[in-house]
């Protein structure tokens, strides 16, 4: 290779752009390799999970059959197990894979895109190396796939080790899209069963890839156009495999939910309201993916709402109102906006759970469209510009790489705020106090032997609840008579632990109460309270 010639050869443009944008994400999240566990789900999905440590029946039983948490997701806990067989309960194993999956679904994202805007798969004839690297059909589907991959709202998927199963899920589903893609272009049987097994694979990695289906039959409108020679009911008949499966994930998840009582009622959340929080979620997202600062790790629903939600659900109502009447004249506008709409539909407030009001991590897979329209957005910019002002032809490839070391610089601190339990919470705390965050934070400081601090964050726990009119969680009196017991305070604790018993009367809490009665030589009051307690109390940090 002289002068950057290449004689003799074909350049794969997909294939370039792939490797390209998989290395440089793997640069990028390497960062996470020296992130802890965090107290944020991480204890229940590995430390303290005893069933991933053996490969053995009651693996295979937990992963495929048990209801105990709230997503069926065997494949998620396998790729656990085998983490653990290598590594134990060192973090970092377990952050490299995650990084290597996300890395790849870069790379599948390249390919994919390059396959969707029906670019050529080889740049022909002798080319140099210099020319194909500003080509259209590398840059492209390489910008698509560097958006998608180094933007800020990636970090929650990939350096939380309990979201293995977004990274997991995402790798399945591009899988099937992938292979799908290429059925609609040559209508190989091979390439549809391939295309079928891996959106199974994904949905037992985790059932949010549900709406797969739809999106096919999406794609076969535009960009394929399969309704000029496929008639409507041939397209739904071809995706029937693929809706059973969807179906059977989503009543399965229906299932589990209404099992544990997790799905919020009605009396609870009225219509009217799922709507305004459904509206408010998209419009944060969409600002979020425009302007990703100050993201958090946690994002709690509202005491009330109001008229903030309301405005923000019409501006995106109208938003979505103009994208779809645009169906006729800019196709790829209406597929575009339903395939970063339809992902979101199974994590929107219609189906709330839980108290999170939106997630970064539900981003990941409705973000790989709006990704490749932003690309294409860039090219033709720079068509445009190079047209009408060709002095000025390099603006756009400057806008595309200051915006990508944009998002790669807020994407490197946002890791460094996953690095462990306290600078998760700390970073919640600064931007959003939250009972929660001090709470989970306390806890730590409790693990760490560090009283003084954990004592403070369970008071502005107890102290934020009083303020916004709720009762404060008796966990907080709890645990902060436990600070109050290391820092030797036992009369205190004693009042803390009252305090929690007359919320509710759990042995834990007789049972810290009487070993301060006992500190302080009150005998015969500790030896009431243990009985009460009974013989096995579980450990505090246990509820």
């Amino acid at each position: 290779m002289k002068g950057f010639t290449v004689k003799q050869r074909k350049w794969n443009a997909q294939a370039i752009a792939a490797s390209i944008a998989l290395i440089l994400t793997l640069l990028l999240f390497s960062r996470s390799l020296f992130c802890d566990f965090v107290n944020l789900d991480d204890p229940i999905f590995v430390l303290n999970n005893p069933f991933i440590r053996n490969f053995d029946s009651n693996l295979f039983s937990f992963a495929f059959s048990s209801s105990t948490l709230d997503l069926w997701m065997p494949l998620t806990w396998l790729s656990f197990a085998i983490d653990y067989h290598f590594w134990g309960l060192n973090p970092v194993g377990y952050h490299l894979t995650n990084v290597m999956l996300h890395s790849a679904n870069s790379a599948l994202v390249a390919l994919i895109s390059a396959r969707l805007i029906n670019f050529p798969y080889q740049c022909m004839g002798d080319r140099t190396l210099w020319s194909l690297l500003f080509s259209r059909r590398l840059l492209v589907p390489l910008l698509a796939a560097l958006i998608f991959s180094l933007h800020p709202l990636r970090v929650e998927s990939v350096a939380w080790v309990t979201e293995r199963k977004d990274v997991m899920n995402g790798f399945f589903t591009l899988l099937s899209l992938h292979y799908y893609l290429q059925y609609g272009d040559h209508e190989v049987g091979r390439d549809y069963i391939l295309s079928l097994l891996f959106f199974a694979l994904s949905l037992m990695s985790k059932p949010v890839s549900v709406v797969l289906p739809v999106i096919f039959l999406l794609l076969d409108y535009y960009p394929f156009s399969r309704q000029l020679t496929k008639s409507f009911l041939f397209l739904v008949k071809e995706k029937i495999p693929f809706l059973i499966l969807s179906s059977a994930a989503a009543l399965f998840t229906f299932f589990l939910f209404s099992q544990r009582h997790l799905l919020v009622g009605l009396a609870k959340l009225s219509l009217l309201d799922r709507v305004l929080l459904s509206g408010n979620a998209l419009f944060e997202y969409l600002k979020m993916m425009l302007f990703p600062i100050g993201i958090l790790p946690f994002y709690e629903m509202p005491d009330s709402v109001g008229s903030g939600e309301l405005l923000k659900t019409v501006i995106v109502s109208i938003f979505m109102m103009v994208s779809l009447l645009s169906i006729r004249k800019s196709p790829w506008l209406f597929t575009g906006v339903l395939c970063f709409l339809l992902p979101l539909l199974p994590v929107l407030s219609f189906f709330q759970n839980g108290g999170q009001a939106f997630a970064a991590r539900y981003t990941y897979l409705p973000s790989i469209a709006p990704s490749l329209m932003a690309s294409i957005g860039f090219v033709i910019g720079y068509d445009k510009i190079q047209k009408q002002f060709s002095g000025l032809w390099f603006l756009p490839g400057v806008a595309a790489l200051l915006l990508l070391l944009v998002y790669a610089g807020i994407t490197g601190k946002l890791i460094s705020v996953w690095n462990n339990t306290e600078t998760l919470w700390t970073r919640v705390i600064k931007l959003a106090p939250a009972t929660t965050a001090y709470m989970d934070r306390g806890v730590f400081y409790i693990i760490n032997n560090r009283a003084q601090e954990a004592r403070h964050d369970f008071s502005s726990a107890i102290e934020l609840s009083e303020k916004s009119g709720k009762k404060p969680d008796y966990n907080a009196y709890a645990f902060r008579g436990v600070a109050l017991m290391d820092m030797k305070q036992y009369n205190s604790a004693i009042k803390d632990f009252d305090a929690a018993v007359a919320i509710k009367s759990h042995p834990t809490y007789f049972l810290y109460r009487g070993m301060a009665l006992q500190a302080l030589g009150r005998n015969k009051e500790a030896e009431a309270d243990f009985k009460l307690a009974g013989p096995n109390p579980p450990p505090i940090d246990k509820f």
